[in-house]
């Protein structure tokens, strides 16, 4: 669409992607989870409705499923298309690839794409077997975003997960280089519930 300028000069405006997928109206708290969705995504910088694709990281768990749903029932008010993405470590074994199962059942029932992928490194000895996953995961969500030209990857962090960073960081003298806590935003990865 075009629009004329006071001073004849033609401003095209950004057309709105477009979704074959009806989205309920939200009740009170789910409008109330959705505006703060907004908002964050907003304040990460990010101009909505997003144009580009949306990757949404989902262990299985109550934060990411939450997130997951929110997006995929309310996805038109930040962007267009939606993918669980899931990485399955394979450490646990059959609870695992039972977490993985779950994610890409959810993914069904919601009438989204789903992505895992499969790892099975473990860390060097001596390594924190928690920092490694992370490393993983970060190498993961890159390579996927990069795949969707630079698509955003969602991920459930929340209140919680930065009050013990910034307790694990204070205890371990790790606040001063690393930091306060756990950033709304960094390289791909965008933290909506932060």
């Amino acid at each position: 669409m075009q629009h004329r300028n006071p001073n004849g000069t033609v401003k095209r405006k950004k057309k709105r992607p477009t979704h074959s997928v009806k989205y309920p109206v939200p009740g009170e708290v789910g409008g109330q989870l959705a505006r703060r969705l907004v908002k964050a995504v907003r304040k990460a910088g990010f101009d909505l409705p997003l144009a580009s694709h949306i990757l949404c990281a989902c262990s299985g768990g109550a934060d990411s499923v939450a997130l997951a749903v929110l997006l995929a029932r309310y996805g038109r008010r930040v962007g267009a298309e939606i993918t669980l993405l899931h990485v399955n470590h394979g450490w646990r074994g059959e609870e695992s690839d039972g977490d993985e199962a779950f994610v890409r059942r959810l993914a069904k029932k919601l009438g989204i794409a789903f992505v895992a992928q499969n790892l099975q490194e473990k860390p060097a000895l001596g390594e924190s077997w928690e920092a490694h996953a992370r490393g993983l995961r970060k190498a993961v969500f890159q390579k996927e975003s990069d795949r969707r030209g630079g698509a955003p990857v969602f991920t459930a962090h929340s209140a919680d997960d930065q009050a013990e960073t910034r307790l694990w960081r204070l205890f371990t003298g790790a606040f001063e280089k690393l930091g306060g806590g756990i950033l709304p935003r960094h390289g791909v990865e965008v933290r909506p519930l932060l």
